[in-house]
């Protein structure tokens, strides 16, 4: 290692010039293989005891994955800052561990500060640097994003000044960790021939037998609120679902959503929208074909809707929307929610319960609503998992899908950004980043997901916003969360086979589902077309099924060794 003298100590520098990575920041963490992790000593500080971090990029943001020895809440009760001297220069900012500091930010306070010099300095806010982090709840990893291009302080400048940054990671209290230690500084360069594998999503729906379901938390009755409606309007259109759970409708009655519903959404002739509402919860669940029965199903903000899909569905389809309860205070009563959704699912997989319907076995069923999933994650766990916490209150379960499996939980990234989250705070300045509050719950009984989405106006194009006529502020307006969208095949008399085609915009990977039209990766049923003419065309990494694949003149499909196509339609 190299040494340097400054200011009389001795600093170890610990750089790091190529590794960058696609991310998708989804609080999974699976896109960080093959990164270099920069260790820290175990118990080596007070408090948050960290434990490593790796960076990467791409061209629009900077990633930090930091792990440490046990969960906390990274934007709560902390006093942990991370320190990025953005011009890579140690007289300039605010002097750190070695490092001369241009952004400090604070995580358990929510903002940050950009430092002109020793004691200048600047309030930043997650709007002004486009800061991320997840996942929202208590965890040991966590994932972060921060613009490239973000622009700080008055006047205003660009934060990264310099292809070279160095950071570290510091714990404000007495005798707290810091990362890399004191004696040593960490240096990133950034690559800029490296381009995400993200692609913008295609909202439209690929097949009209799909069943596309929209969960969305309008905001305190946003239904009612005149100077919003025309901003629903436009987003409802845009999706254009055949299912709804709408959240925070206190006020609002299923006929009021009925009547919007028929305005916006017209089914033709006489036909009319279902909608059901459960007082106490303000839920409405709505859908294009009838509702059987609906009903209140636990002490919370539950309610349960089944759907009579058309006879040409093998099945019908339970909707169960939730909100549970909010705040970091009430951890206990959100897990009590869930334990008592379990308990509700396991009556009904054995036939004891009749609410809202004696529901058939097999049946699919979904799970949509705000979670509000912060602090604790064990409320999601219980509901994946059928994991029940206070078992002498609601007894033993088993995993709650049909086949005693667990249920999955849809990680759908927002459609205009590769990041995972629904809620955003309306205001610039606000504390808060956002985070993923709502969720999308399956089961994987009769049930394919084929493609999911978040919406957020304000991070689409303008072309995009003309494609779909939709607004750059419609999201903004609206609420402060956004809507979460599946489409769900559901089984069928006769089975779908879209025909889907290449269109290799973003690179040559088969299953990455921007390089297809709608967005949509082909599997067993789909018809395969490759145009003569693409950017890129396409290469198959992993075993792969299809019914057909039509490749024109010109065109090429590269698989790699050992991997096997199967046409099962030929």
């Amino acid at each position: 290692m190299t040494k340097n003298i400054l200011l009389l100590f001795c600093f170890f520098f610990i750089t790091h010039f190529v590794n960058a990575q696609s991310i998708s920041l989804n609080g999974k963490f699976t896109d960080w293989t093959g990164t270099t992790i920069t260790t820290d000593a175990t118990a080596d500080g007070n408090g948050i005891d960290l434990k490593g971090f790796s960076v990467t990029n791409d061209d629009e943001n900077l990633y930090i994955r930091l792990i440490t020895n046990a969960a906390f809440n990274l934007a709560d009760s902390n006093s942990l800052y991370v320190n990025i001297d953005a011009d890579n220069n140690a007289s300039t900012g605010f002097s750190t561990y070695g490092i001369g500091s241009e952004l400090g930010w604070r995580f358990g306070s929510k903002y940050g500060f950009y430092y002109h010099g020793a004691s200048l300095k600047d309030t930043v806010f997650a709007s002004n640097i486009k800061f991320v982090a997840l996942p929202t709840f208590k965890s040991d990893t966590f994932e972060i994003a921060i613009s490239r291009a973000a622009v700080v302080g008055t006047p205003a400048i660009s934060l990264f000044s310099s292809n070279t940054i160095k950071l570290n990671f510091v714990n404000g209290i007495t005798g707290g960790d810091a990362m890399p230690n004191s004696g040593s500084t960490y240096t990133y360069t950034f690559t800029n021939t490296h381009h995400s594998d993200f692609g913008a999503i295609d909202i439209s729906k690929c097949n009209s037998n799909y069943i596309r379901l929209m969960e969305y938390n309008v905001l305190n009755d946003g239904l009612k609120d005149n100077a919003r409606l025309g901003s629903f309007e436009r987003i409802f259109k845009a999706i254009n679902p055949d299912v709804i759970v709408l959240c925070e409708c206190w006020n609002t009655t299923a006929t009021q959503a009925k009547t919007l519903l028929n305005t916006w959404l017209p089914l033709g002739g006489s036909a009319s929208w279902n909608c059901y509402k459960e007082t106490t919860a303000g839920i409405i669940i709505a859908s294009r074909s009838s509702i059987q029965g609906a009903s209140k199903i636990t002490f919370g903000r539950t309610t349960a809707a089944y759907i009579n899909l058309p006879s040409n569905y093998l099945t019908d389809l339970l909707v169960i929307g939730t909100h549970l309860a909010a705040g970091n205070d009430a951890d206990s009563l959100r897990q009590s929610e869930a334990d008592n959704m379990i308990q509700y699912i396991t009556k009904m997989k054995a036939g004891t319960t009749s609410v809202p319907v004696l529901v058939p076995a097999n049946t699919p069923f979904v799970i949509a609503g705000d979670f509000n999933m912060v602090n604790y994650s064990s409320p999601l766990n219980t509901i994946l998992t059928g994991n029940i916490a206070n078992t002498a209150v609601f007894g033993t379960a088993p995993p709650p899908d049909w086949d005693n499996k667990p249920l999955t939980s849809i990680n759908a990234l927002v459609a205009d950004r590769n990041m995972t989250y629904t809620w955003r705070n309306q205001s610039e300045t606000a504390k808060w980043w956002p985070g993923k509050l709502d969720y999308i719950i399956h089961t994987n009984t009769n049930i394919k997901v084929k493609k999911s989405f978040v919406l957020q106006t304000e991070m689409m194009s303008v072309g995009r916003l003309t494609q779909y006529g939709l607004q750059a502020n419609d999201n903004l307006i609206a609420s402060d969360h956004l809507p979460s969208v599946t489409d769900l095949e559901i089984p069928m008399t006769t089975i779908i086979t879209p025909t889907l085609q290449w269109n290799g915009s973003i690179n040559t990977a088969w299953e990455n589902p921007a390089n297809w039209n709608c967005s949509m990766v082909p599997d067993q049923n789909s018809n395969v077309v490759i145009p003569s003419v693409a950017p890129n065309f396409p290469v198959i990494n992993n075993s792969t099924e299809v019914r057909s694949i039509q490749s024109n003149s010109n065109s090429s499909i590269s698989v790699q060794p050992g991997i096997n196509v199967k046409l099962n339609g030929q």
